[in-house]
């Protein structure tokens, strides 16, 4: 009896000795929790795809508890183990906080009318997904049950003409609320701040833009307390694990609203030489009141005096690292959570930069292809990191609104450093395309004729798409001082480098100088409807060398 312990003891402790350790790593990570009905679906196109759960979490596996964003999609390459959403602010002075990350204070449902969280378990917060061509007839072979069950009444958008919302290839849509205080009392121990948020998530099918390798994250929140919440932050936690988890380095753009993770070294055990780059976009921040400005919001009209928030901070989080610590699963660590929310310590303290000696709320802000400013390279070496993009502070009363966006994207080049500049380029397009409501997409490119020491002849050409047509394009050409150098328009006429007349090809051409160096360019397209749309870095960086 006693060898037959024993060799259970030894199958067991081989069991552990071979479990991955980044999975043992993450168990490590997971508290006790009250069990919560919940539901998980799988959000894909052609490139990515991801588990997405209503309790305020995505990346994933619902199952198997690891990691959940893929990418390439039948590759079992993975950029993200874990990512949710993060909201805290204060309520008569007291810090409430409702966040998910390893553990999670959301569940499914609404909030009723008397601030009473909804049974969760009820069938209709499900997540529903959708995608064209879904019928609602039971008769119809394309008939989908969540396109003719959409749950309008609770919050689920439909289109101008009625019908559920569908962007992109596929569409989910489903609400959550912090109303549970057991759920808090697993994690950052506060009372709830009586918040609702309906989620809609979509994803396009698109090989040749950076819109097939992105994840959009639009989230709907409503105060359904009946107090005041001054003060508030949002933000997207995530622990990216881009192949290796234990080679991943951090870094931010603020002009860009971009946090993102890319490999420390030249080569990962999963992706091999040829490393992505993952980063998460503010796209919509949140607003605030501000007199005279005017902001645009997705699928509304333009908000008249008010303007929109900023990134507030970037967030590292390494275990056992005095400084960059995970806030903890008490009432104190919401405390530490909000002060690292607003860009400070988790004590309160300024975070300092160790290049310049000075205050920076910008953890890693730096440039890791030219090797300037604040790099991941300061802080510590190689392990498994955590990462917060925060924007705030806003307040909500009793039945404000805020809506507020961001996206997943993946930047992919022929190595890790190269991958940040197509992850930065990629942002700019789809910031431009959202803004445009998908209506509009336009690409770019310059080729250089150098026929004298003196001059040479650039050829721009740009592919343009638009729902309702196209009135004039304009082109651009800045250097990186902001200052403009160049301004021509672009023709589909097939006189002016475009090819053939009438393909949605425009283009031109003009001569410039050795003086005009480090470009970048800007579309501004007219569509018939007499609305503009900016299109900023098209193209970035030409060189010229003569």
């Amino acid at each position: 009896m006693r060898r037959v312990f024993l060799i259970f003891v030894l199958a067991i402790f081989c069991i552990i000795i071979l479990l991955p350790q980044k999975v043992i790593s993450k168990m490590n990570k997971r508290t006790n929790k009250p069990s919560i009905v919940k539901d998980a679906k799988l959000i894909e196109n052609d490139q990515i795809a991801v588990w997405v759960i209503n309790n305020g979490t995505f990346a994933r596996h619902p199952v198997t508890g690891n990691a959940g964003f893929f990418y390439p999609k039948n590759a079992q390459k993975t950029a993200l183990y874990l990512a949710g959403l993060w909201i805290a602010g204060k309520v008569n002075g007291e810090i409430r906080t409702a966040c998910a990350d390893y553990n999670t204070e959301y569940q499914p449902g609404i909030i009723l009318p008397g601030g009473i969280a909804d049974d969760p378990s009820k069938e209709e917060y499900r997540i529903y997904q959708i995608k064209p061509g879904d019928s609602a007839d039971p008769n119809d072979p394309n008939y989908n049950r969540d396109y003719a069950e959409w749950n309008v009444e609770n919050g689920a958008p439909v289109d101008e003409n009625g019908n559920p919302l569908i962007l992109g290839e596929q569409t989910l849509w489903y609400v959550i609320n912090d109303g549970n205080q057991e759920l808090h009392n697993s994690a950052y121990h506060t009372e709830p701040l009586n918040i609702e948020v309906q989620v809609l998530n979509w994803v396009f099918n698109n090989d040749n833009s950076p819109l097939g390798r992105t994840l959009f994250v639009y989230y709907k929140i409503i105060n359904k307390s009946p107090n005041t919440i001054n003060d508030a932050y949002i933000g997207i936690w995530c622990d990216p694990d881009l192949g290796s988890c234990n080679d991943d380095r951090s870094g931010c753009d603020t002009t860009l609203n971009l946090s993102y993770t890319y490999n420390g070294r030249d080569f990962d055990s999963q992706y091999g030489s040829e490393i992505p780059a993952v980063g998460v976009l503010l796209l919509q921040p949140p607003i605030v009141p501000s007199p005279g400005d005017s902001v645009f919001q997705f699928l509304r009209s333009t908000i008249y005096d008010f303007r929109p928030l900023k990134m507030t901070t970037n967030q590292i989080y390494i275990s056992g690292h005095a400084l960059y610590r995970d806030p903890a699963y008490s009432i104190q660590g919401s405390k530490q959570l909000y002060n690292q929310m607003q860009g400070l310590a988790f004590d309160g303290s300024p975070l300092i930069d160790p290049t310049t000696g000075l205050p920076s709320a910008f953890i890693d802000y730096g440039d890791p292809i030219e090797r300037t400013g604040w790099l991941d390279d300061y802080t510590i070496f190689y392990c498994d990191r955590r990462s917060m993009l925060s924007s705030g502070p806003f307040s909500m009363a009793p039945g404000d609104t805020q809506r507020v966006a961001f996206t997943v994207v993946i930047g992919q080049a022929e190595t890790r450093l190269i991958s940040i500049l197509d992850l930065k380029q990629s942002v700019n397009y789809i910031r431009d395309t959202f803004r445009s409501e998908f209506k509009v997409k336009a690409e770019a490119e310059i080729t250089v004729d150098c026929f004298s020491p003196d001059y040479a002849e650039l050829i721009i050409n740009s592919n343009i798409e638009s729902n309702n047509g196209i009135e004039s394009v304009w082109a651009e050409l800045f250097n990186y001082n902001n200052n403009l150098v160049h301004r021509t328009e672009l023709f589909d006429d097939g006189l002016h480098e475009d090819g053939e007349a009438d393909d949605n090809i425009f283009g031109n051409s003009w001569l410039t100088n050795p003086d005009d160096d480090a470009l970048f360019l800007n579309l501004i397209i007219k569509d018939n409807g007499n609305r503009e749309y900016l299109f900023s870095h098209v193209v970035e960086k030409n060189n010229f060398n003569f």
